[in-house]
């Protein structure tokens, strides 16, 4: 279990998106519509702006009933504070300074960045010459040879190309390729997050907008 300076700490990389015990949250774009996305991430519609009354709305639009409310929205706001350190309502009373909109344009670019990172790093790979899956499942399946140490004896490239033989050995190359292409795109989207976080605090949406237009965030 994290304690509440991890469930912070997570918070603030304005990563992948938290509940409030700290755990990671796919994003998806109904979230509004779906109840269990809407009550997992209450605290950030809050955050964002968001106003009691609304939130109130949509919870009791998803059949809840107002003891259950009512807890929610104890528990959403206790967490904003006594976890977070945010002071709800001196950040409502923001809602229309240049400081709360450039906030929200730094909410919007991470995880844009998070689907570029994702998109490139799933993507096919050139590897001797040919070039070869590299998603999910290629993974997993690449991820059994090795385990396993039983060679595939053949391989399929991206345009269904059978490569053959194909080794264990093989496998451990190009998956070594991928994860190396992982470490790199990792890397360049770390200093990205960085770059931001710092002109955040310099309060220099220009440069923002710049970064996100130069990396196709925008």
């Amino acid at each position: 279990m994290l304690n509440n300076d991890e469930i912070k700490a997570r918070y603030f990389e304005r990563g992948t998106r938290i509940d409030r015990y700290g755990n990671y949250v796919e994003e998806y774009q109904d979230q509004m519509e779906n109840r269990i996305g809407f009550c997992l991430l209450l605290h950030y519609h809050l955050i964002n702006g968001m106003s009691d009354k609304k939130a109130r709305e949509k919870l009791k639009g998803f059949d809840l009933s107002p003891v259950e409310i009512e807890f929610l929205m104890k528990k959403t706001k206790e967490f904003i504070a006594d976890v977070l350190g945010i002071d709800l309502d001196q950040v409502r009373k923001a809602l229309t300074s240049t400081e709360n909109y450039l906030y929200q344009e730094v909410n919007a670019i991470y995880p844009k960045l998070n689907d570029k990172y994702n998109a490139e790093r799933y993507a096919p790979i050139a590897f001797r010459d040919k070039t070869f899956q590299a998603d999910e499942k290629s993974r997993a399946s690449m991820q059994s040879y090795m385990q396993s140490g039983v060679d595939p004896m053949y391989w399929m490239t991206l345009n269904n190309e059978p490569i053959e033989p194909w080794t264990v050995g093989d496998v451990k190359a190009l998956y070594a390729e991928i994860i190396t292409r992982d470490n790199d795109l990792h890397m360049v989207m770390s200093v990205l997050k960085q770059r931001i976080r710092i002109l955040t605090e310099q309060k220099d949406f220009t440069a923002i907008k710049q970064l996100a237009a130069d990396n196709g965030v925008a």
